[in-house]
């Protein structure tokens, strides 16, 4: 990721849970954006964060690129930006991999303890 992709992509700001700003105003809010909120991953659509908590949202400016990605957790916003979509793809699975793993319950039921995921569980859904 470089500088200069994250400047381009449009502007997100974090939501202060402190206020009573939770994860689904923040969905809500990025209605009016070029920001598409992802719900699902892997081949079956298994779920992707654990709204309103954990929220992922997806952006490209250009066909090209650059590639953004926003992980909403609790308040706090992570963004990055990436130069193809293969990269958004593979950053993504391991986001996936990530909630899936720390809360047991939202992904794959064969979801390997360790190691790499299974293709299935990899890239947008395709149910």
């Amino acid at each position: 990721m470089t500088a200069t992709l994250k400047r381009e992509l449009p502007p997100l700001s974090a939501a202060d849970g402190d206020d009573g700003y939770d994860g689904y105003d923040w969905i809500h809010a990025l209605r009016c954006t070029e920001w598409r909120v992802l719900s699902s991953w892997g081949t079956d659509g298994w779920d992707l964060g654990n709204w309103p908590f954990v929220v992922v949202a997806t952006c490209s400016v250009r066909p090209a690129g650059p590639y953004g990605v926003a992980v909403y957790v609790e308040g706090d916003l992570d963004v990055r930006s990436y130069g193809s979509h293969e990269e958004r793809i593979t950053a993504l699975d391991r986001i996936a991999e990530f909630y899936w793993r720390q809360d047991g319950e939202s992904g794959p039921d064969d979801l390997p303890d360790t190691g790499p995921l299974r293709r299935e569980h990899c890239g947008p859904p395709r149910v």
